[in-house]
């Protein structure tokens, strides 16, 4: 299910005709405008963003949000992924590798065990491949307890990918660009507008005395993700309050302006 809002629910079209009347503009103008606003606000909230609530997200700056998906990426590639470090393990470490190799993974545990070192044993060489392998398909993210111990790899290595991983950061956010292009919000956020390839939703529909805008985000972790943190909801409760303050403040405006001597 794609997380969504369609700009036809009374109050909120109510105060927006009534900014419209006031302000002496066209209404479908006015929503196009709020709609805008409403798809800024939604790709602010949706992840990466600083901090676990989405109180005060909207006010992040790029670089910022940027920063806390490499972070993220980062501080998730280098927990999921444990090497076997020569200065720490000795001899050990060689011993450790020759156990496995033979197939003797009960005495290659032992050995574990005793430098208290967790996860699933894998020689396998694509970093890439095991990261797609434990992330969750719901959510994109690496549960906190996943381990792998890569047999042939280095924590050079785990760096290395670590900083290629990050580059995927902005995908989730990229899915809005379809309806942010239709509605002209420009997104000064190279690390977004990378990946302006990523699946989004816009339709809108128009009669006689009605207008409907529906837009949504359609990569797979965002929808889970909009429904879990209701990004969307959240995104119209902002826009509805910013619009009514709106409203009243044109509205003394313009009182003011009128009874002026």
């Amino acid at each position: 299910m794609t997380p969504t809002f369609q700009f036809d629910t009374k109050k909120f079209e109510s105060d927006l005709r009534q900014l419209a009347i006031v302000n002496k503009r066209e209404f479908n103008g006015a929503l196009r405008q709020q709609a805008k606003l409403l798809v800024q606000d939604a790709m602010k909230m949706t992840p990466p963003f600083n901090g676990k609530e989405m109180e005060g997200v909207t006010k992040q700056s790029w670089a910022v949000q940027k920063q806390a998906g490499v972070n993220a990426v980062t501080l998730a590639v280098k927990r999921l992924f444990t090497v076997l470090d020569e200065s720490k393990l000795g001899v050990f470490g060689e011993s450790i590798r020759k156990q496995i190799r033979s197939g003797n993974i009960a005495e290659a545990r032992k050995l574990l065990d005793r430098f208290k070192i967790r996860g699933e044993i894998s020689t396998a060489t694509d970093f890439e491949a095991l990261h797609r392998k434990y992330r969750n398909k719901n959510t994109g993210r690496v549960a906190k307890n996943a381990r792998v111990i890569c047999l042939d790899k280095t924590q050079r290595d785990v760096d290395a990918y670590a900083k290629k991983a990050s580059r995927s950061v902005g995908k989730g956010k990229a899915g809005w660009l379809l309806a942010a292009g239709k509605l002209g919000l420009k997104v000064g956020a190279k690390w977004i507008t990378n990946h302006s390839g990523m699946p989004g939703l816009f339709a809108e529909e128009s009669s006689k005395d009605k207008l409907v805008i529906t837009v949504g985000n359609k990569v797979p972790h965002v929808q889970r993700a909009g429904r879990d943190e209701n990004i969307m909801a959240v995104a119209l409760k902002i826009r509805a309050t910013k619009l009514e303050a709106d409203l009243k403040r044109t509205i003394e405006r313009v009182a003011k302006w009128a009874n002026r001597k």
